[in-house]
């Protein structure tokens, strides 16, 4: 049996217009994060996820999210739950930090030179 994908993007409407926003829920599952520890790392409020999705400093870290899993992807696109791994796994050049606080951090530069110097897998 296989999984059912899971929309990235949810529409909400309001005053008759259709915004869509990025998930906070379907990120987090991605990485094993929770909605409310996603809001926390964009230094909000525990429940800005559930209550405010479409908060913008939210919405930012969830770009920057899916981006750095799109660039694992590509990096190692044969290592399975690499997006779990950014998320939990401490790294000694990010100074202690996983990937998914760097990137929280705005510090980009870190992140690619980290993903550059990582073997590849065997």
């Amino acid at each position: 049996m296989t999984p059912t994908a899971r929309p990235v993007t949810t529409a909400l409407r309001q005053g008759g217009e259709a915004l869509l926003f990025l998930s906070p829920d379907t990120v987090g599952t991605s990485c094993g994060l929770s909605a409310a520890e996603l809001a926390l790392l964009a230094g909000l409020a525990r429940d800005t996820a559930d209550d405010e999705p479409w908060h913008p400093r939210l919405q930012a870290l969830l770009r920057d999210l899916v981006e750095l899993f799109s660039l694992l992807r590509t990096a190692r696109p044969h290592e399975a739950g690499s997006a779990f791994w950014a998320a939990h796994r401490a790294v000694r050049r990010l100074d202690g930090r996983t990937l998914v606080e760097a990137v929280a951090d705005g510090d980009w530069d870190a992140v690619h030179a980290c993903l550059q110097a990582a073997p590849a897998p065997r």
